[in-house]
């Protein structure tokens, strides 16, 4: 797991992780914005929540948090609960929102049959553009969501009147 930390904050986060036992090792990456990466060699999610826990304790430590997944631990499936807007009237662009969890960069929104350029907002919502001709007749459309290893998650249908 890879841990942006405030360079500030450092030293504190250091002693933290070595009463936790955990050996830090500092990414080989340039500090950029007061931003230092520390690496924890654990991929228990029980240990990792444990450190994360202990270290939100140290006030502005944790700037975000990225877990490093091996290439073949298995990704949390993308979930899809709601569209934003769920209905709207055929040949109107609009930007569709869709609400879930399990979202990660990269991402893709399938609206109709078609991957769409997706932004991420976090792991709960992603966006997409839909242009005036992406809906060309009355009906429901499908709508998932593709996970970068090809994951997919159920289906919701948007309607268009």
């Amino acid at each position: 797991m890879r841990i942006p930390i405030a360079s500030t904050a450092i030293s504190l986060v250091r002693g933290i992780l070595r009463d936790l036992n955990m050996d830090p090792i500092e990414a080989h990456l340039p500090v950029v914005g007061g931003v230092q990466y520390v690496d924890l060699n654990t991929n228990s999610t029980t240990e990792q929540a444990h450190v994360l826990t202990r270290l939100k304790t140290v006030p502005g430590a944790i700037l975000l948090t990225v877990p490093v997944l091996p290439d073949d631990a298995p990704a949390p499936l993308p979930v899809l609960s709601a569209l934003s807007p769920a209905s709207g009237p055929h040949n109107t662009g609009f930007t569709l929102t869709v609400q879930g969890a399990n979202f990660v960069s990269g991402c893709e929104i399938n609206f109709g049959g078609k991957l769409r350029t997706t932004t991420f907002i976090n792991s709960a919502s992603l966006s997409c553009s839909l242009a005036k001709g992406d809906i060309s007749k009355t009906g429901n459309y499908p709508v998932f969501v593709l996970s970068p290893r090809k994951n997919s998650s159920g289906t919701l249908l948007f309607a268009s009147t």
